[in-house]
């Protein structure tokens, strides 16, 4: 037996099996350590999906609200562009009253001066034409650039004491007339 345990087949076997189970046990090690690392790998790739997730629902819910946001906004700034443009259609008192008192200044003029109807159209065509020329070219922003709107109270003012000034001529040329047929 010892004969055959020495024989050079026998050693050759016996080192051959030995570093083959040297080479199997290394093998299997390797392998266990590389599922474990796969196992590993699929647990952190599972847990970075569920972060993805969590992190595209968070982003998903803030889009929303932010469009929600966006669209009551737009809402708002609709409605305000809305009633910004009613404002702005919208006489004021003062100029609603203005037009009153000169409405009730042509009448009196037309039933007392027989010839105030047509020095009254030309003149009220040229003003048109005036105003259409301020509206439209440089001097439309001539006006815009330096705010010449100030005057525009102040000149009302004085057409207001001007036609103020016109029907207390008129009262007293009326007082004189009749007194004058009386007499």
């Amino acid at each position: 037996m010892k004969e055959t345990l020495l024989h050079p087949f026998s050693l050759g076997l016996g080192l051959g099996l030995l570093f083959t189970t040297f080479v199997l046990i290394f093998a299997i090690h390797i392998w266990l350590n590389y599922r474990a690392k796969i196992k590993q790998l699929q647990g952190e790739n599972q847990r970075l999906r569920e972060h993805i997730n969590t992190h595209l629902e968070i982003t998903a819910k803030g889009n929303e609200e932010l469009k929600k946001e966006l669209d009551e906004l737009k809402k708002q700034n609709e409605n305000l562009r809305i009633s910004v443009t009613t404002w702005q259609q919208k006489p004021d008192k003062t100029q609603l009253k203005m037009l009153y008192i000169y409405d009730k200044a042509i009448s009196i003029m037309n039933t007392k001066f027989p010839g105030f109807a047509l020095s009254w159209e030309s003149a009220f065509k040229e003003a048109q034409e005036e105003i259409k020329q301020l509206d439209s070219g440089i001097k439309a922003w001539m006006r815009k650039v330096f705010k010449p709107s100030a005057e525009l109270p102040l000149s009302l003012s004085h057409s207001q004491d001007a036609i103020d000034e016109t029907q207390n001529e008129y009262e007293t040329n009326e007082n004189f007339s009749s007194q004058s047929t009386n007499d």
